[in-house]
């Protein structure tokens, strides 16, 4: 057997999960039989269901020869958990428990015992009794392991088989070898859409009831979650994700897991979405197979689909199931030399960094990280102008009011890396490279960001990026907010002896001809305005940056 298939039932993470347990069990197939050759396992979404191959046939004699593994690890929760006949290692969840509470109060000690990267998962199984039944389950095979394996590649590898007939044959297999598996509910922290009560045809009583679910898909799920799952707090609430593949090895999304899931750092809600598509995209750049060889990489939403989440709000006893959602990565990232590789990393990177130090706990700048995030999952262009829009007023608020906690940190992006994400879209290039356009953007920038840096706030035009938004519901209105600050400034602001020479020139009427004739040719006056506010309120090039970092209190970087 070399292909196996995992059909998608819900649409959520329990499906992916499923996947990537099976394909972990693969894995430790493969290196029990073969210990000296690594064997590639290959995942591919189908739409439908996942399809995992194998380089090399899974042959039955190599299944009755492989020695016994646990396919999850135990969780000791206490004392009564120990048993000294065990021929396993649990984890001592307590333990685990005390350590990261020691961390927590020390966390800027190094010296300090760090915490385990998977504490999250641990913590999320500790208490859950249908974890310990699965692996109970799978420790009931212990004598009788090959049937254990046997009865899993059955099941996964035919495409077409009923899916209720194939459980009556395993479940049959089990009772001629008077093998006891005990039933586990669908548990809703590896089936969302399921969960106490929730999906019942009728009701049937006052007391909810979980729903039973296929010990054995129960069991691989459980599997799945220990190698792509990212579970963190916001209060009392728990937000779990977990990695989906596209197209890609097991390996190689081990590879990106372990490298992701220690950099991940508390945070709100929505930043929390964006800080992991952000870590993914430079982990799939950074560790590409391709990258210092063939530079052939395609884009990372080929590789990984995005991410799958579930928000559990807490009631009290137990939290439930509040939001099911998927953050895609985006499908506009292509190099196809390092040096495009390694400005991709550093544009990530910077918006990282930038989206960071917005506070998502004010409640104005929601729709404006909420707009960033579609811009990411959806490859929304239109969502990153609508959140430029806002965040240019964020910007000369923060270095208006540098007294204000946290504003030193509210930084332009870098124009260079601003062409880099321009330069995904021809039509994006075009309007960039017009004359007119260049010299306007320059205009906005040396009349918000250099008077601001430059300590001359009675410069500024304040809310020019407001006024540039409500004008780009027409092309004439555009046009004309656009005439109307461009005689101002040659009038007033161009004059000023803040800046270098590059500063003291005029916007032409060519300039203004140029312009004219950008908008003539577009079909959204929104576009070149967004374009506007983001050229216009981005950092300058290094050799203009680098003079006016020269200017004590300048925090441009």
């Amino acid at each position: 057997m070399k292909e196996f298939f995992v059909f998608k039932e819900s649409g959520t993470f329990s499906d992916t999960i499923e996947c990537l347990g099976l394909a972990d069990i693969l894995q430790k197939i493969f290196n029990k039989i073969d210990m000296i050759n690594t064997h590639e396992i290959l995942i591919e979404d189908k739409g439908g269901y996942f399809q995992i191959t194998s380089d090399v046939d899974i042959r039955e004699i190599e299944i009755n020869k492989c020695e016994f593994f646990d396919f999850i690890p135990y969780i000791a929760k206490n004392k009564k958990d120990y048993n000294e006949n065990r021929d396993y290692n649990p984890i001592d969840y307590e333990r685990e428990k005390e350590i990261r509470g020691i961390k927590y109060k020390n966390r800027n000690d190094e010296n300090v015992h760090p915490v385990r990267p998977d504490y999250d998962i641990i913590r999320m199984f500790a208490n859950m009794e249908g974890y310990r039944k699965s692996f109970c389950n799978a420790r009931a095979f212990k004598e009788h392991f090959s049937l254990l394996l046997t009865s899993i590649l059955d099941f996964y590898s035919h495409f077409e088989a009923n899916r209720s007939d194939l459980i009556n044959i395993i479940t049959s297999n089990l009772k001629s070898k008077n093998i006891s598996v005990v039933k586990i509910s669908s548990l809703q922290d590896i089936n969302p859409d399921k969960g106490k009560g929730a999906n019942q045809p009728k009701a049937n009583g006052i007391i909810p009831k979980g729903q039973s679910a296929f010990w054995l898909s129960q069991l691989i799920r459980f599997t799945g979650a220990w190698v792509c799952f990212i579970s963190r707090y916001f209060d009392k609430d728990i937000k779990t994700y977990a990695l989906v593949p596209k197209l890609i090895s097991t390996q190689y999304l081990s590879n990106i897991y372990q490298k992701v899931k220690p950099l991940v750092r508390k945070t709100e809600s929505i930043k929390m979405d964006i800080s992991l598509i952000h870590l993914t995209l430079i982990e799939l750049i950074k560790y590409d197979a391709n990258f210092k060889d063939k530079w052939n990489f395609g884009t990372p939403s080929d590789k990984i689909l995005g991410l799958q989440l579930a928000y559990y709000k807490n009631l009290g006893q137990r939290p439930a199931v509040t939001n099911i959602g998927f953050i895609g990565l985006p499908k506009f990232v292509k190099f196809n030399s390092k040096e495009e590789g390694l400005k991709w990393i550093e544009l990530w990177k910077e918006h990282k960094q930038i989206i960071g130090n917005i506070n998502e706990g004010n409640s104005s700048n929601i729709s404006m990280l909420q707009n960033y995030r579609q811009f990411l999952s959806a490859s929304d262009f239109n969502s990153f102008f609508d959140f430029q829009f806002s965040y240019a007023s964020l910007i000369i608020n923060a270095k208006n009011n540098p007294s204000y906690k946290n504003n030193k940190f509210i930084n332009e992006f870098k124009l260079k890396n601003m062409e880099v994400l321009m330069a995904t879209n021809a039509r994006y290039v075009e309007i960039t490279r017009n004359s007119g356009f260049i010299s306007i953007a320059a205009a906005i920038r040396n009349s918000t960001i250099i008077p601001i840096i430059h300590k001359e706030k009675k410069d500024v035009i304040f809310g020019l990026n407001q006024k540039i938004k409500i004008a780009s519901r027409s092309k004439d209105a555009l046009l004309t907010e656009i005439t109307e600050f461009i005689q101002k400034y040659n009038e007033i602001i161009m004059l000023k002896d803040y800046h270098d020479l590059k500063h003291k020139k005029y916007v032409t009427t060519e300039d203004i001809q140029e312009f004219c004739r950008l908008l003539d040719e577009t079909d959204s006056p929104k576009l070149v305005a967004g374009m506007l506010v983001a050229y216009g309120y981005a950092k300058e090039p290094s050799k203009e940056n680098q003079k006016d970092n020269n200017i004590k209190g300048d925090n441009n970087e």
